[in-house]
């Protein structure tokens, strides 16, 4: 007899189907999708715009028209591992890696450097933000 499904959580935005919960279920294979998502709610999310918790986000777009030598700017990195120790705790092995290199053009990339436990591979999740960068 197969091992019946196992579900993590629902697929974000919510699509109804004819599934389980009647949404998409992120099922325990798709580890990485929903780690991908929880970093990019993270990091999008403005400080305050989350009402229960008003210390959680990164809220990268706020950074893009910052100048380089700015301490917010200098200490985004910092910002992002704070951020994901406290809030992903789940990912106990990772590494922020921001490049500012376009920020001239007001753009900044982030990348996240991950393992998973019973993956044997490095995970890589990177977010781009900018005026001519969709999400």
């Amino acid at each position: 007899m197969p091992t019946p499904k196992r579900y993590v959580t629902a697929m974000f935005p919510l699509k109804e189907t004819s599934g389980v919960a009647g949404f998409d279920q992120i099922d325990r294979a798709d580890l990485v999708a929903i780690i991908n998502q929880h970093l990019e709610f993270l990091l999008y999310t403005r400080p305050g715009e989350v009402i229960s918790d008003i210390s959680f986000g990164v809220g990268l777009d706020d950074y893009l028209f910052l100048q380089h030598n700015e301490p917010r700017m200098l200490e985004l990195e910092t910002t992002i591992t704070n951020e994901i120790s406290k809030y992903l705790g789940y990912l106990s092995s990772f590494r922020v890696i921001v490049d500012f290199s376009q920020a001239e053009y007001n753009t900044i990339q982030v990348q996240v450097r991950y393992l998973v436990e019973n993956l044997d591979e490095e995970q890589v999740a990177e977010f781009i933000v900018g005026p001519d960068v969709i999400k």
